[in-house]
């Protein structure tokens, strides 16, 4: 979603990351990727704050975690793991 409003905006890496404060276009970059690429980054609570405020909280924390639930049978997995991991034995 960053990624997205990015490009809707025209901002490039570089701009990004000042924008942010981050010390590298690359570093902004890899918060853009896919979450399935290996150099993927979840942003420093730091970056995330000034990420809300920069896409007047269009980007939330939430677009950058992705727990891989795009069905019910993998909702009700989930769920079932986490129960079976949460009750006591």
């Amino acid at each position: 979603k960053l990624d997205a409003y990015r490009k809707q905006r025209g901002w490039s890496y570089v701009d990004l990351a000042e924008l942010t404060g981050a010390s590298h276009a690359t570093v902004a970059r890899r918060w853009c990727l896919p979450h399935s690429h290996r150099d993927y980054k979840i942003p420093a609570q730091k970056f995330m704050n000034a990420i809300l405020v920069i896409t007047d909280g269009a980007v939330q924390p939430n677009s950058f975690y992705q727990i891989g639930l795009d069905d019910e049978d993998q909702f009700q997995n989930y769920v079932v793991q986490w129960l079976d991991a949460s009750l006591p034995m």
